[in-house]
């Protein structure tokens, strides 16, 4: 299954959003633009790098969450967005854990612990430490999501 099926799989979770996948290569390993309303991708790190199926689908609901988001705070909001995401470390994390939440809430829980999984083993210990493990959800804060036993992490809702 190539990234393309995989993403028309992800998208019947989101049918409120009208974003396309592309090739990009970029740094990321896949982002999310607010004003394009697009997900781009690095194909070279998901060749090399073998991402699993499940773990792509984790990546991928993570960003289409992301879109639902960009359409709530409107054209301003999303214009002002990246800024506010690279100057703020609490602002970054608030949008990345708001994009998890909701992913895990989609039905995308396990391809989230999955995703963070492969991304530890695949990019190693530092580049996980600097880029993942301070702005996303853990692996035990997913697990507790899906059990219903946590509610949402969210710090303030400043972006919805």
């Amino acid at each position: 299954m190539n990234i393309e099926e995989i993403f028309q799989k992800v998208k019947s979770a989101f049918p409120e959003i009208n974003s396309r996948i592309i090739v990009y290569g970029k740094r990321s390993f896949m982002s999310s633009s607010p004003l394009t309303g697009n997900i781009y991708y690095n194909q070279k790190d998901i060749e090399q790098k073998r991402f699993s199926i499940e773990a792509l689908k984790g990546a991928l609901a993570h960003e289409l969450a992301h879109q639902i988001a960009y359409k709530k705070i409107g054209l301003v909001g999303r214009l002002f967005f990246k800024l506010r995401y690279r100057l703020s470390k609490k602002y970054k994390r608030e949008s990345e854990i708001i994009a998890d939440e909701v992913a895990v809430k989609r039905g995308f829980g396990k391809n989230l612990i999955q995703l963070t999984t492969e991304y530890q083993k695949k990019f190693g210990r530092r580049r996980f430490d600097e880029r993942i493990k301070p702005f996303h959800l853990t692996v035990y804060e997913i697990r507790a999501m899906m059990q219903k036993k946590a509610k949402p992490v969210r710090l303030t809702q400043t972006l919805l």
